[in-house]
């Protein structure tokens, strides 16, 4: 393997990483926004 093959590998595993972190992100946006607002409201 190269050092352009290796360093290929590495963007796309950071590539993969990336996507999932920021799909789980997305899925608990939902959570997080209701908690606030429930919290916002407790608090008034």
């Amino acid at each position: 393997m190269s050092l352009a093959e290796e360093d290929q590998k590495l963007i796309d595993e950071e590539e993969q990483l990336y996507y999932e972190t920021i799909e789980t992100l997305v899925e608990q946006l939902p959570d997080v926004r209701s908690k606030k607002i429930f919290s916002n409201l407790a608090a008034r």
